[in-house]
């Protein structure tokens, strides 16, 4: 018999047995307990009703679904021993995430289900990332190699979804039924621009050598003479469809482009591929298969990029995505912010080149932008890391971004992305004084007169 808490009824213990342990009651004040039906459903009713009083409250709903099931194997024998302490940190951690009167549930054993309700979805989405970042961190100090914990967020219509709810069980199930909605929608605005879809590439210069050294794929359609990238397409895209979608896409187009264009295999092509696609079990497998099918000489050119690499992935994390990947490329590249970089992730793995979100910091604060760039700069040398900053779209901030060193860069600034890759690949733009290459600017030129 499980021993509870004071004032509650009888708890499951978790799955994985042992004595003295129970997800139930939560640890914070913000937790709900499932096992007390009048109060769960009286404190979901409560937050529904206090989110209709927001100006735009459709707007604003969230659930955050937090995968803590990894976690028990990180920690292996030691687990009996350590889980209550860990669910501890689990709970207050994405207890201090949360504000005003949101909410949150364990699930079961492997997952956490938090409820936001004040600020927009895409906010609120980064604000979670952030704190799954720093539950990670706070577990790693306590077993080598780490456990990683992720979230994924969706919009979830808190004033239809939580109506009427008595049990954990009908939520989960609302839950369910709001995805599979907005998995249904992407797919049809997937369908909606397929015949339509083009990939576009827009070139990556090394301005210290004038050299174009390869290209970054970016798929999107053309609508009146001006060309939309994909991922404007689809601006509400939650559950990761669409970009599945686009990632198999760009990696066949891409496929086919590297087979037939001599000039093409001259230098790098990096083709985006999202985070969610590869650790989705249910879109990775057909961009796996359109990988696999590609033939060697593709995948001697490839370079498979991840816009979305979530900060605080530990480096096994970072080893097992990898693996998922690397045989099928020749390097990877990752995003990655720049006031939390955290270079040692990359340790033991194929990711070669780091692409850091320069852009909002910029507009804040240039020079701190400058002075968090150049130590960026230093530090992935010294791992032998190549930096690219693809983000700064105006000729004053590619020129701060090029004077702190950074190895490659791509932008708007140098025109729309061109319908075939270039063929030449040294600009003609001079050398300016002391041997460090093109300015931005001067770049800019030389690649519209070749385009």
């Amino acid at each position: 018999m499980v021993p509870t808490r004071p004032g509650t009824s009888a708890a499951p213990p978790v799955e994985d047995g042992g004595e003295g342990f129970a997800l139930y009651p939560p640890r914070t004040r913000r937790g709900l307990d499932p096992t007390r039906a009048g109060e769960f459903a009286m404190r979901l009713e409560r937050l529904r009703k206090l989110h209709a009083l927001l100006p735009e409250p459709r707007l604003c709903g969230a659930v955050h679904i937090f995968d803590v099931s990894r976690v028990p194997l990180r920690f292996g024998a030691e687990w009996p021993q350590l889980r209550e302490k860990v669910w501890q940190i689990l709970e207050h951690g994405v207890a201090r995430s949360l504000s005003g009167e949101d909410l949150y549930v364990v699930a079961g054993p492997g997952k956490i289900l938090a409820f936001t309700s004040g600020p927009r979805w895409r906010d609120a989405e980064r604000t979670m990332k952030l704190a799954a970042a720093r539950i990670t961190e706070r577990l790693c100090g306590l077993v080598a190699g780490g456990a990683t914990v992720t979230v994924r967020t969706l919009p979830f219509d808190l004033l239809v979804g939580l109506v009427g709810v008595r049990d954990l069980a009908e939520l989960e199930r609302r839950i369910q039924e709001f995805g599979r909605a907005l998995e249904e929608r992407e797919r049809r605005a997937f369908e909606e621009v397929r015949a339509r879809l083009e990939l576009r590439y827009r070139p990556i210069l090394r301005l210290r050598t004038r050299l174009v050294v390869g290209h970054l794929a970016v798929a999107g359609v053309v609508e009146e003479g001006a060309f939309r990238p994909a991922e404007i397409l689809c601006p509400d895209r939650a559950v990761g469809a669409f970009d599945a979608m686009v990632d198999r896409f760009r990696i066949d187009a891409a496929g086919h482009l590297l087979e037939r264009s001599a000039h093409a295999r001259r230098g790098l092509l990096l083709v985006p591929i999202h985070y969610e696609t590869l650790v989705s079990t249910a879109v990775r497998e057909p961009v796996i298969a359109a990988l696999r099918r590609l033939p060697t000489t593709v995948r001697r050119r490839l370079v498979l990029y991840l816009p979305d690499l979530p900060p605080g992935l530990p480096q096994a994390g970072m080893v097992r995505l990898a693996g998922l990947v690397e045989t099928f490329a020749r390097a990877l590249a990752g995003a990655l912010a720049l006031d939390r970089p955290e270079l040692e992730r990359f340790e033991g793995t194929r990711f070669r080149m780091v692409v850091p979100t320069v852009a909002p910091l910029l507009a804040e604060d240039r020079e701190a932008t400058a002075t968090l760039l150049r130590r960026l700069v230093r530090a992935a040398r010294h791992q032998r890391l190549r930096v690219a900053v693809f983000d700064v779209g105006d000729a004053a901030g590619l020129s701060l971004v090029h004077e702190c060193g950074v190895d490659y860069l791509a932008s708007s600034a140098f025109g729309p992305p061109l319908a075939v890759p270039l063929a030449r690949r040294r600009l003609d733009c001079g050398r300016r004084p002391g041997g460090r290459g093109c300015s931005p600017t001067t770049a800019a030129t030389a690649l519209g007169a070749q385009g």
